[in-house]
């Protein structure tokens, strides 16, 4: 194995691992620094290995189609952000090279094995499943893994071999070929385009790896300082966002720049997309949860509503309109939900109180409690 100091800059080892499943060999290819200068990124070095290694015009879940698993130059390195790769193959759902991007421990793992890609071929005799450490391979039968959910297949290896071996695996709908099985790996997945059928073709249950090295980088004073300053940033008001409300907060962004998938990828944008922001829901979740419920009533139109005992619905309605307010204006440290300031996507700014969380409120009246209880405000004093 080449020492840290042959190793190219910049993150790479310079060499893919070529498994033959067939066989159950494999190979260290090498991979010119060119190659991995032109082509960043697992999906980049995705794409160059395909037209490298697939035959043109194979059916996906043909075994001579490969599956492969990519990192980028990052991982490895303490950035953070950074433990992601991509699976790479045909689509059996589209015909057409497809990458899966997904992140986890299995991405740094199989970074560490000492390849920037694994590539498998071929399929097993029998169900199975592939052990990688380094360049060495073994491939040992899976039968008592079949039909097993990926995550307790993932469980029952790890146990088995070692909390140092990570895992990525396929469910039965991987094993039978699903056109949009996921493979799964601690708890995560890489679920774009059927990959988890490709590898159900291979009759590969679960790909196992050991980190077994380092990875050097070009400058590593650099790197450790650019490291630090993402982490404290990434714990900063720029991604308060996602902590708060998660990746939904992109919704509307995504909308205004037409970037968002819509009707089956058939448009870009969505009309009704400001009713579906993170806020939006924010605001509905947490009413729920604090307002008072009671009894079921039915008004003349026949609409049922929780509310209170001696109360009518219209009343109710009136009511939590007025409590909701307050409600809102008392949860502002968590949610800014009274006050909200360039709002992207709707192409207003607005200051001051915002009045479409009674409107939203009035339209779902019915929506029922929260399992946590009554959870009604302390009353102002």
């Amino acid at each position: 194995m080449a020492s840290l100091t042959e190793m190219p800059p910049g993150g790479y080892f310079g060499k893919a691992l070529l498994v033959d499943l067939n066989t159950g060999s494999a190979e260290a290819a090498p991979i010119d620094e060119s190659v991995l200068r032109s082509y960043v990124g697992g999906a980049g070095l995705g794409t160059w290995l395909m037209h490298e290694h697939c035959p043109a015009g194979i059916d996906p879940l043909d075994p001579r189609a490969p599956l492969m698993f990519v990192f980028s130059p990052l991982v490895g390195t303490p950035l953070t952000t950074s433990a992601k790769f991509a699976v790479v193959a045909k689509s059996p759902l589209t015909g057409r090279l497809t990458d899966a991007l997904a992140s986890s421990h299995f991405a740094i793992a199989g970074k560490l094995t000492g390849h920037d890609a694994i590539v498998l071929t071929g399929a097993c005799e029998e169900p199975s499943y592939v052990l990688i450490d380094r360049d060495e391979i073994r491939i040992e039968p899976a039968g008592d893994l079949c039909g097993l959910p990926a995550a307790d297949a993932e469980a029952r290896l790890r146990e088995q071999h070692g909390p140092a071996w990570r895992v990525a695996a396929i469910g039965p709908a991987g094993e039978k070929a699903v056109r949009y099985a996921t493979i799964s790996h601690d708890g995560r997945h890489a679920g774009r385009g059927g990959l988890g059928a490709v590898m159900g073709s291979k009759l590969c249950k679960a790909i196992l790896v050991r980190p077994r090295t380092k990875v050097a980088s070009a400058d590593p004073a650099g790197v450790l300082a650019a490291a630090k300053d993402l982490r404290t940033r990434s714990f900063g008001a720029a991604t308060a966002k996602y902590r708060n409300l998660g990746t939904m907060a992109n919704l509307l962004a995504f909308n205004a720049i037409s970037t968002l998938p819509t009707r089956n990828f058939t448009a870009a944008r969505f009309d009704e997309a400001p009713a579906l922001g993170a806020e939006e829901i924010a605001e509905l979740d947490w009413l729920r949860a604090h307002l008072p419920w009671a009894e079921r009533q039915e008004d003349p139109d026949g609409v049922r509503e929780r509310v209170r005992p001696g109360s009518t619905v219209r009343s109710e309605r009136r009511r939590r309109g007025d409590r909701g307010q307050r409600a809102l204006r008392r949860a502002r440290p968590r949610h800014d939900l009274d006050r909200r300031d360039d709002r992207v996507g709707d192409g207003m700014r607005r200051e001051g109180p915002d009045r479409r969380s009674l409107a939203a409120l009035r339209r779902c009246p019915s929506a029922a409690p929260s399992d946590r209880g009554d959870r009604r405000p302390p009353r102002s004093r």
